[in-house]
């Protein structure tokens, strides 16, 4: 007998379609299908963003596993007879970690697995935890350096095969969207070309989403700083070029 438990932004799953949208039912049967053929690599068989829990009630075994980027967290905290696994770690611990918070506000980087809270741990990107009845282990599934490097003759090709994923990657998170999609403009390179590109699928394949940009201005800057941060220029631009509906946020001496 399994249990699984899931937080779930897939856009490809072994042989399920997911753009039929399956029920949760369905999606968790195809997981535990590809878990039973390999348990320790199964998550290279989804794509998408996810937080997997899978429990083996006749085995006592406990797997849990976030995506390759960590973009869904599964935290987690073991003491010696119980063990607590959470999406929120307040709902585990509200005590906070002071050490992890110094870290962070003098500008030190934290482990991956450390978090705010006392003795609560997060799974690391690309990593599967594994409790058994006498065994604790985290091994990793993924490592972006095992991906076979592709070489083109010349730099057109290579630009041709960027825009073929860097398009592909974008429809396919449109299509997990509801009618209305919002986007993050700052006007730097990355938001718009992400913006324009979803626009230009919009048109070009009848998507009839509505798409909508937000963006933030720092008022509360110094003259000579909202000189160099501010991108507005940049977000106008975006905005007139491509015809989309565009909303300002004005941020003054906060935070």
């Amino acid at each position: 007998d399994f249990i699984i438990f899931s937080k779930l932004r897939l856009t490809k799953l072994h042989n399920l379609d997911i753009e039929k949208k399956p029920s949760k039912y369905e999606v968790h049967k195809h997981i535990l299908d590809i878990f039973l053929r390999d348990k320790n690599f199964f998550p290279t068989k989804i794509f998408g963003s996810f937080a997997i829990v899978i429990i083996d009630k006749n085995n006592n075994q406990i797997s849990a596993v976030s995506d390759h980027m960590n973009t869904m967290q599964i935290y987690f905290k073991i003491t010696d007879n119980s063990v607590l696994l959470a999406s929120d770690p307040r709902k585990i611990s509200k005590d906070v970690n002071e050490e992890s918070l110094r870290k962070f506000l003098t500008y030190v980087n934290i482990e991956p697995h450390e978090t705010f809270f006392e003795n609560v741990k997060k799974i690391k990107q690309s990593h599967i935890l594994r409790i058994e009845q006498n065994n604790i282990s985290i091994r990793k599934y993924y490592s972006f350096s095992d991906i076979k490097k592709t070489r083109f003759k010349n730099d057109e090709d290579y630009a041709l095969e960027f825009k073929e994923i860097f398009s592909n990657s974008v429809l396919n998170q449109m299509k997990l969207c509801d009618q209305d999609i919002s986007f993050s403009l700052s006007g730097g390179l990355d938001s718009s070309s992400i913006l324009c590109e979803a626009h230009e699928l919009n048109q070009g394949i009848k998507l009839e989403k509505n798409l909508h940009a937000h963006s933030a201005i720092f008022r509360g800057l110094s003259k000579a700083d909202f000189a160099l941060a501010d991108e507005s220029y940049f977000i106008d631009s975006v905005l007139q070029y491509k015809k989309i509906s565009g909303n300002t946020v004005t941020i003054a001496n906060q935070g």
